[in-house]
């Protein structure tokens, strides 16, 4: 009888689940498409857990298998070694810290050909911002060493370690391209670490610090409607209403990433 009553009181519109505004995870998959478009390989994705599982759901479709913590890594390792597409493992800086080690160094003995990108945000995001060995900090909130994912990378022999910020789009584009060709042509591990601390912990430091948060806003005389930025972007800050693109400044983060990709520059900062 309740489930009734809240029925008929409330319409609530269905909504997937999604990155929120300003993750920098979002702009890591669309970058991904991109490379991989442009280098023209058939990838194989291979996801982990973490907030970047959502890269299952459109409009990126950017990962084909979850199994469990640190296997995005250990699958793509059999893959590589069964399959002529290219194996793409995306995993978190938390999962693979967890488990995606023992895979990552098993991958590297057995000379792999696979590209893994570590999405690093700083933090165990998804189940509530607990810090990690690269977080530079422990529970108790004592300040400690960061084991940076790079290093892990460079001392285990992989040849191919880039690290970018996904906010940066046309730089982070260029090197997953360059990675995509070290691995083809070297039939080897490519590593890339995309950083940026999380969207939702990135605002709270600055509302403590007591920043002002720049939203964005579209230029309706350069905007063509395109649809990019809702249809391949697909930021829950930016909405279609009363036939107008616009970006809600409420829920806008100032990532700036959607004023990168917009083709006709019709995004801008507000002043």
């Amino acid at each position: 009888g309740s489930e009734m009553c809240i029925r008929d009181r409330y319409d609530v519109p269905p909504r997937p689940p999604t990155f929120c505004p300003g993750c920098p995870h979002r702009a890591t998959f669309y970058e991904l498409k991109i490379a991989v478009a442009k280098s023209r390989v058939k990838p194989i994705y291979s996801g982990d857990i973490g907030c970047y599982t959502l890269g299952f759901n459109p409009p990126f479709k950017t990962t084909h298998s979850v199994l469990c913590m640190g296997a995005s890594i250990g699958l793509a390792n059999g893959i590589a070694h069964s399959s002529k597409e290219l194996p793409i493992a995306l995993i978190g800086d938390s999962t693979f810290y967890h488990a995606g080690i023992p895979a990552l160094i098993n991958a590297v003995y057995n000379g792999a050909r696979m590209l893994v990108i570590v999405m690093d945000n700083s933090v165990t995001a998804m189940t509530g911002m607990q810090p990690h060995p690269g977080s530079g900090k422990t529970l108790m909130g004592r300040k400690t060493i960061k084991i940076l994912p790079e290093k892990i990378a460079e001392a285990i022999g992989i040849k191919y370690i880039s690290v970018i910020d996904p906010y940066d789009v046309k730089n982070s584009i260029e090197n997953m391209v360059n990675a995509i060709r070290f691995v083809v042509e070297n039939n080897s591990v490519g590593f890339i670490v995309s950083r940026r601390l999380c969207a939702l912990e990135a605002l709270r430091k600055s509302r403590k610090k007591g920043e002002k948060i720049t939203s964005y806003f579209i230029d309706q005389d350069l905007c063509t409607q395109c649809m990019i930025c809702l249809n391949a972007f697909s930021c829950p800050a930016i909405v279609k209403e009363n036939n107008l693109i616009k970006i809600d400044e409420n829920l806008c983060t100032g990532c700036g990433v959607c004023a990168q990709i917009c083709p006709f520059n019709a995004i801008k900062k507000r002043v």
